[in-house]
């Protein structure tokens, strides 16, 4: 795939993982009524994460960020999807705690992988706008932590 065409179609694809999480985690809103607020929370947050992706890839376009292409094919991205929406289907079906694990298993996975270290910014401001962005994923995580460990 030529890189003019590849790298919108990963930014594309990084953005439905993240509309995969919100959808997700929307499930579990519906699922858990002692959790709703909890879910609902993470799962704007992930929206507001999907369009900070697409953000991040209109600055690609215009020279201010980056793009380490060669960090994802679309078939990791796709899988990560597959995965997700697998978690979805399964939602009906989950315990509170079994929730919280495989919330907890994706943030530490998109932690873990820098996810979303194929983004280069070129600017001071891009590179605080980034570092913001994965802070918002370590919070994530350090939620669900939280609330799986009171769970337990």
């Amino acid at each position: 795939m030529a890189k003019q065409l590849r790298i919108p179609a990963i930014v594309d694809l990084m953005a439905r993982n993240e509309i995969s999480l919100h959808r997700l985690y929307s499930l579990y809103a519906d699922r858990f009524d002692e959790d709703a607020s909890f879910w609902a929370r993470l799962s704007r947050d992930e929206s507001r994460h999907a369009d900070a992706v697409r953000m991040m890839g209109r600055h690609i376009e215009d020279g201010l960020m980056q793009f380490d292409e060669a960090r994802y094919t679309p078939e990791t991205l796709d899988s990560f999807t597959e995965y997700v929406k697998q978690e979805g289907d399964a939602a009906p079906y989950r315990t509170r705690i079994e929730a919280l694990s495989i919330a907890l298993y994706i943030e530490n996975a998109l932690i873990e992988h820098d996810f979303f270290a194929v983004f280069v910014p070129v600017t001071p401001d891009l590179k605080r706008v980034l570092a913001a962005f994965k802070q918002s994923i370590v919070r994530h995580r350090d939620a669900v932590q939280k609330h799986w460990e009171e769970l337990r």
